[in-house]
């Protein structure tokens, strides 16, 4: 299960979210498809749920199984995510 770290102050930008993490006094600018990621793991989400999540609210002919990965890894690796 992922979920978004405790910590974060988020803001929402026209393009994203703007994510401050005070732990390690960092901003990090999520692009829209970081944000659904993100978003997505507001109440927690099974990470092997989400690539089928993000094609369905982006009506994708495919789950974007690789992007989505990528983008979990380096949410995982700033903190901006957590996994249980």
């Amino acid at each position: 299960m992922l979920t978004i770290a405790e910590q974060l102050e988020v803001s929402e930008v026209p393009d994203g979210l703007v994510v401050y993490d005070p732990t390690s006094d960092r901003v990090h600018y999520l692009d829209p498809v970081s944000t659904v990621v993100f978003e997505l793991c507001r109440p927690g989400c099974p990470r092997e749920e989400l690539p089928a999540r993000v094609q369905q609210i982006w009506e994708l002919d495919q789950p974007p199984t690789s992007e989505v990965e990528t983008c979990v890894e380096q949410c995982l690796k700033e903190g901006l995510l957590r996994s249980s």
